[in-house]
């Protein structure tokens, strides 16, 4: 890929960074504040926050995703390390039955993770993708964005196809992958004019106004309207904010050997801080608490970025204590990939 030098610019890490920090907050939202109060507020704020994994597909599809045997590995022993043993002791600890407790050994066609599932098939298909969205013409990728976002976007959105709702699919991990891949490539002046603030700027201003808007309608059509098109990952108005701030970043040029040492670690907060013996624990305690202790919007809000933060440290720390354990699998894949095959050919 043409950006392979730059996989590690901090600005991306940074970004990933704060996408993570959506999909935590966000989660302690869906899960255990929404369900429990009736506040419209904490449903549409859950919208600007419901750009993160667009986000991650993005950043994927702007630098190109680097298929190796060592990397599929790394990925699936970071998956079978942290989620398998957490996901084995919430079924003992429920007693869910033997037919749950070897789905949960199945860690790949019955996660829960459904990003996870997902995101392994976009990184197998990775290497043909490259490979055509590198050697691609002008109009063959107008096309391509076209044909993925009619399939994803709009079948996924107005169409009511259920095998494309909500954008949880492969057609829209590869469409929002051409996304970023799209940005990094067209030299367009509405991507390089402006600067970063200037995406932030809207970035705020849209969302603020997202926000508002929902909330006096958010029992009518016009709120059901609005959740399809800015919650759903298929969403045009998800896709549209993921953009924004994609954009905001990407202006941002620095380095930092810490931002990027920590970001190393954002698959294991997904993993950890999604894992039912975890969310349903632990963090579902911790938001009770909160909740119940908060004065007022603003103090909750600030609560639950605290402990966002704090449930990422610790996720962190976990995964840096294992870098043993992932370096060993990225050497057990590349053991594997020279003893019975050449994926540098793929």
């Amino acid at each position: 890929m043409t950006k392979v030098n730059s996989m590690r610019e901090s600005n991306f890490e940074l970004l990933r960074l704060v996408a993570m920090f959506f999909i935590v907050i966000y989660h302690m939202f869906l899960f255990f504040i929404s369900p429990i109060d009736p506040n419209p507020l904490y449903v549409a704020i859950q919208m600007p926050l419901h750009i993160g994994v667009p986000l991650f597909v993005m950043i994927s599809g702007y630098f190109g995703i680097r298929f190796s045997p060592k990397g599929l590995f790394k990925l699936l022993a970071k998956t079978f390390v942290l989620a398998v043993p957490l996901m084995v002791s919430y079924c003992l600890i429920r007693h869910l039955g033997i037919r749950e407790l070897v789905k949960s050994v199945l860690f790949i066609s019955h996660t829960p993770f459904w990003f996870i599932r997902s995101y392994i098939i976009l990184f197998l298909m990775a290497p043909v993708i490259n490979h055509y969205l590198e050697n691609i013409t002008p109009t063959r990728r107008c096309y391509l964005m076209l044909a993925l976002g009619w399939i994803a976007v709009y079948l996924g959105t107005v169409g009511g196809d259920p095998s494309l709702a909500e954008g949880k699919n492969l057609a829209n991990f590869l469409f929002l992958y051409c996304v970023g891949n799209c940005i990094s490539h067209c030299n367009l002046s509405i991507f390089n004019t402006g600067g970063g603030v200037k995406w932030l700027f809207l970035w705020l201003i849209a969302n603020l106004l997202l926000v508002l808007l929902y909330i006096p309608f958010h029992e009518g059509i016009i709120g059901k309207g609005m959740m399809r098109m800015f919650f759903s990952y298929s969403g045009p108005g998800t896709i549209l904010n993921a953009c924004l701030l994609f954009l905001a970043f990407k202006d941002f040029h620095y380095k930092s050997k810490a931002v990027n040492y920590i970001a190393s670690s954002c698959f294991s907060i997904y993993l950890l801080h999604h894992a039912y013996l975890i969310l349903y624990g632990p963090i579902k305690s911790a938001v009770m608490w909160i909740y119940a202790n908060s004065a007022n919007t603003i103090t909750l809000f600030w609560g639950l970025s605290l402990l966002t933060l704090a449930i990422m440290t610790a996720c962190i720390s976990v995964d840096k204590l294992l870098t043993p354990v992932w370096s060993l699998s990225a050497k057990v894949g590349d053991w594997l990939s020279g003893k019975f095959c050449d994926y540098k050919s793929l």
